[in-house]
């Protein structure tokens, strides 16, 4: 059962340091034992209180570190669903209190959101991309943390 205590914001309200003590948060309406705040919309989130990514799960927001390839370091989330084996989808840094959306290749509008994303950061889109990340989690039953690219 979770803690209705636990802090919920809009995922676009996120901070690094919101990710420090929990990694791992998921969409409130996805909570099953939480209804939504009179407040709150679809985008709200909570965090879960686990140390690794649960199997089972769709849409998970997961703390992730991010490298330019000169080396500049970012902080974000990654979306993480492990319904059939895990796997990535869209992502979002977090950066000076922006919260810049980062989609999956397949997304329809990426290739403008790549470079929307290189001008939010004031860098050229070929400094910003092959953009590396790995998870600051594991995913249930593995040591093994999660990592790859996003291509851009």
């Amino acid at each position: 059962m979770s803690d209705v205590s636990l802090p919920r914001k809009p995922i676009d309200e996120l901070v690094p340091s919101d990710l420090v003590g929990f990694p791992i948060w998921q969409f409130v309406s996805d909570a099953g034992d939480q209804a939504l705040g009179e407040d709150e919309d679809e985008t709200w989130v909570t965090p879960l209180e686990q140390s690794s990514v649960p199997l089972g799960r769709l849409s998970l927001s997961v703390a992730a570190s991010f490298v330019t390839p000169g080396g500049r370091e970012l902080v974000g989330v990654l979306q993480v669903n492990t319904e059939e084996g895990p796997s990535v989808g869209h992502a979002a840094l977090l950066v000076e209190g922006e919260y810049l959306f980062l989609p999956s290749a397949e997304f329809i509008d990426a290739e403008a959101d790549y470079v929307a994303l290189a001008e939010a950061l004031g860098m050229e889109r070929a400094d910003v991309f092959p953009l590396e990340w790995v998870l600051r989690v594991p995913v249930e039953g593995s040591e093994r943390v999660l990592n790859g690219r996003f291509v851009g």
